[in-house]
């Protein structure tokens, strides 16, 4: 299937997509097209994640304010998407890890139990944003980052 999307990306002139951009859009051609021209505001994510959890004395407002100026719930899903692509890479490498240098990055940064914690509470917190509408995201947000760090 792979194959067939990567022949389908090479004549729309969309060859160069990252393996994990195709995981995150489960192989959706036309999802892929769209997520590949709006990824800015991923890419910035994982940078500011990335950033965040190198620093010793890190804010977590550049990882929110990009979080906040787009979609929040599917945003958060890709990360939470990718942050699975990783806990898979501790067991055998995959090509949308190894491709990727944010995520590459990460993986030097956390050990498998870190990355099942921040993806479970990732989970937990786009969950409760789905469900209860006019809380803060900004601050939940916020304690999500500062508590994947600890």
């Amino acid at each position: 299937m792979l194959d067939e999307l990567s022949s389908w990306l090479d004549k729309q002139g969309e060859g160069n997509m990252p393996e994990l951009y195709k995981v995150l859009c489960a192989g959706a051609p036309l999802q892929l097209l769209e997520f590949g021209k709006k990824n800015d505001a991923f890419e910035q994510s994982l940078a500011a994640i990335e950033q965040f959890l190198q620093a010793d004395f890190a804010h977590p407002n550049d990882f929110t304010s990009v979080v906040v100026k787009g979609d929040v719930i599917p945003l958060l899903s890709a990360i939470s998407i990718s942050l699975l692509e990783l806990q898979k890479s501790y067991f055998a490498p995959t090509q949308s890890v190894e491709s990727h240098q944010a995520l590459r990055s990460l993986k030097s940064k956390l050990d498998y139990q870190q990355a099942f914690d921040m993806t479970q509470r990732l989970n937990q917190l786009v969950e409760q944003l789905t469900t209860h509408t006019g809380l803060n995201q900004e601050l939940l947000i916020s304690r999500w980052l500062i508590e994947s760090k600890c």
